[in-house]
Protein backbone atom coordinates (compact mmCIF):
# COMPACT_ATOMS: atom_id res chain seq x y z
CA UNK A 1 0.00 0.00 0.00
CA UNK A 2 1.18 3.47 -0.73
CA UNK A 3 0.79 6.38 1.60
CA UNK A 4 -1.32 9.27 0.56
CA UNK A 5 -0.11 12.82 1.03
CA UNK A 6 -0.79 14.05 4.52
CA UNK A 7 -0.87 10.62 6.17
CA UNK A 8 1.49 10.11 9.10
CA UNK A 9 3.63 7.07 9.70
CA UNK A 10 3.04 5.08 12.80
CA UNK A 11 5.58 5.31 15.62
CA UNK A 12 6.83 1.81 14.78
CA UNK A 13 7.40 2.72 11.12
CA UNK A 14 9.29 5.87 12.10
CA UNK A 15 11.44 3.88 14.51
CA UNK A 16 12.30 1.30 11.82
CA UNK A 17 13.11 4.08 9.33
CA UNK A 18 15.47 5.66 11.89
CA UNK A 19 17.11 2.29 12.66
CA UNK A 20 17.56 1.67 8.92
CA UNK A 21 19.25 5.05 8.48
CA UNK A 22 21.62 4.42 11.38
CA UNK A 23 22.41 0.91 10.13
CA UNK A 24 23.15 2.30 6.66
CA UNK A 25 25.50 4.95 8.07
CA UNK A 26 27.31 2.30 10.13
CA UNK A 27 27.69 0.08 7.06
CA UNK A 28 29.20 2.91 5.01
CA UNK A 29 31.56 3.84 7.88
CA UNK A 30 32.64 0.23 8.27
CA UNK A 31 33.31 -0.09 4.55
CA UNK A 32 35.40 3.11 4.60
CA UNK A 33 37.43 1.87 7.57
CA UNK A 34 38.05 -1.46 5.82
CA UNK A 35 39.37 0.34 2.73
CA UNK A 36 41.64 2.57 4.82
CA UNK A 37 42.91 -0.44 6.77
CA UNK A 38 43.75 -2.28 3.53
CA UNK A 39 45.68 0.77 2.32
CA UNK A 40 47.75 0.76 5.51
CA UNK A 41 46.44 4.05 6.88
CA UNK A 42 47.12 3.86 10.59
CA UNK A 43 46.05 7.31 11.62
CA UNK A 44 45.52 10.89 10.59
CA UNK A 45 47.51 12.21 7.61
CA UNK A 46 50.98 13.55 8.34
CA UNK A 47 53.60 15.23 6.18
CA UNK A 48 55.82 12.48 4.84
CA UNK A 49 58.58 12.30 2.29
CA UNK A 50 58.70 9.64 -0.40
CA UNK A 51 60.74 7.47 1.95
CA UNK A 52 58.19 7.85 4.81
CA UNK A 53 60.50 9.92 7.00
CA UNK A 54 58.80 12.91 8.64
CA UNK A 55 59.43 16.22 6.92
CA UNK A 56 61.59 18.37 9.18
CA UNK A 57 60.46 21.82 10.27
CA UNK A 58 62.91 24.52 9.05
CA UNK A 59 65.13 25.77 11.84
CA UNK A 60 64.49 22.66 13.92
CA UNK A 61 66.67 20.07 12.20
CA UNK A 62 67.83 17.31 14.50
CA UNK A 63 71.30 15.92 13.90
CA UNK A 64 71.19 13.57 10.93
CA UNK A 65 67.98 14.93 9.41
CA UNK A 66 67.52 14.69 5.66
CA UNK A 67 65.23 16.67 3.41
CA UNK A 68 65.07 17.69 -0.25
CA UNK A 69 65.54 21.48 0.09
CA UNK A 70 67.85 23.57 2.25
CA UNK A 71 68.16 27.38 2.51
CA UNK A 72 70.98 29.41 4.00
CA UNK A 73 71.98 33.08 4.28
CA UNK A 74 75.74 33.64 4.43
CA UNK A 75 76.74 36.92 6.16
CA UNK A 76 76.62 39.83 3.69
CA UNK A 77 80.05 41.07 4.75
CA UNK A 78 81.76 37.71 4.15
CA UNK A 79 83.84 37.61 0.97
CA UNK A 80 85.68 34.47 0.03
CA UNK A 81 85.20 30.75 0.24
CA UNK A 82 81.91 29.21 1.37
CA UNK A 83 80.98 25.57 1.26
CA UNK A 84 78.23 23.05 1.68
CA UNK A 85 78.66 19.49 2.86
CA UNK A 86 76.25 16.83 1.61
CA UNK A 87 75.76 13.64 3.60
CA UNK A 88 73.49 11.01 2.05
CA UNK A 89 71.69 8.27 3.98
CA UNK A 90 72.30 5.70 1.22
CA UNK A 91 74.37 5.03 -1.92
CA UNK A 92 71.87 6.35 -4.49
CA UNK A 93 73.29 8.89 -6.94
CA UNK A 94 72.00 12.36 -6.11
CA UNK A 95 71.62 15.60 -8.02
CA UNK A 96 72.61 18.62 -5.94
CA UNK A 97 71.40 21.94 -7.35
CA UNK A 98 72.68 25.18 -5.80
CA UNK A 99 70.94 28.48 -6.58
CA UNK A 100 72.30 31.88 -5.51
CA UNK A 101 70.38 34.86 -6.88
CA UNK A 102 70.23 34.42 -10.67
CA UNK A 103 72.99 31.76 -10.72
CA UNK A 104 72.63 27.99 -10.58
CA UNK A 105 75.03 25.04 -10.52
CA UNK A 106 74.22 21.31 -10.45
CA UNK A 107 76.67 18.64 -9.30
CA UNK A 108 76.27 14.86 -8.95
CA UNK A 109 76.79 13.37 -5.50
CA UNK A 110 77.56 9.68 -4.90
CA UNK A 111 78.01 7.57 -1.79
CA UNK A 112 77.28 7.96 1.90
CA UNK A 113 80.52 9.70 2.87
CA UNK A 114 80.16 13.45 3.46
CA UNK A 115 81.39 15.47 0.47
CA UNK A 116 82.06 19.22 0.63
CA UNK A 117 81.58 21.53 -2.35
CA UNK A 118 83.02 25.04 -2.22
CA UNK A 119 82.73 28.26 -4.22
CA UNK A 120 83.68 31.91 -3.80
CA UNK A 121 81.16 34.43 -2.49
CA UNK A 122 81.35 38.15 -3.27
CA UNK A 123 81.41 40.49 -0.26
CA UNK A 124 78.68 43.06 0.28
CA UNK A 125 75.96 40.84 -1.14
CA UNK A 126 74.03 38.05 0.43
CA UNK A 127 71.36 36.49 -1.75
CA UNK A 128 70.13 33.33 -0.04
CA UNK A 129 71.61 30.01 -1.11
CA UNK A 130 69.05 27.32 -1.92
CA UNK A 131 70.25 23.74 -2.20
CA UNK A 132 67.92 21.11 -3.65
CA UNK A 133 69.03 17.49 -3.29
CA UNK A 134 67.22 14.68 -5.11
CA UNK A 135 66.89 12.17 -3.56
CA UNK A 136 67.04 14.01 -0.26
CA UNK A 137 70.13 14.26 1.96
CA UNK A 138 71.55 16.27 4.84
CA UNK A 139 73.28 19.56 3.94
CA UNK A 140 75.40 21.75 6.20
CA UNK A 141 76.89 25.18 5.43
CA UNK A 142 80.23 26.77 6.26
CA UNK A 143 82.28 29.86 5.43
CA UNK A 144 86.04 30.17 5.25
CA UNK A 145 88.57 27.66 3.96
CA UNK A 146 86.86 24.38 3.02
CA UNK A 147 88.18 20.92 3.94
CA UNK A 148 91.25 19.82 1.93
CA UNK A 149 89.27 17.23 -0.05
CA UNK A 150 86.39 19.62 -0.93
CA UNK A 151 85.38 19.88 -4.58
CA UNK A 152 85.81 23.28 -6.24
CA UNK A 153 82.53 24.20 -7.99
CA UNK A 154 83.42 27.78 -9.02
CA UNK A 155 83.10 26.90 -12.71
CA UNK A 156 80.01 26.07 -14.77
CA UNK A 157 77.43 28.25 -13.00
CA UNK A 158 74.53 29.12 -15.32
CA UNK A 159 72.52 32.34 -15.24
CA UNK A 160 68.84 31.44 -14.85
CA UNK A 161 67.29 34.86 -14.33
Amino acid sequence: MSRRSGERRSAGARRWAWIGGVAGALAVSGALLAVLYEQGDSGPPTDKTSSDRPVEVPGDEPVGSVKPEWNHDFPADHAGQVSITVTAPDNRVREVTLTVGPWQRTVPHEGTDPVSYWFTKQGGTSPPLTVVVQPEAKVTFDEGPPPDDAEDINADWVRIG
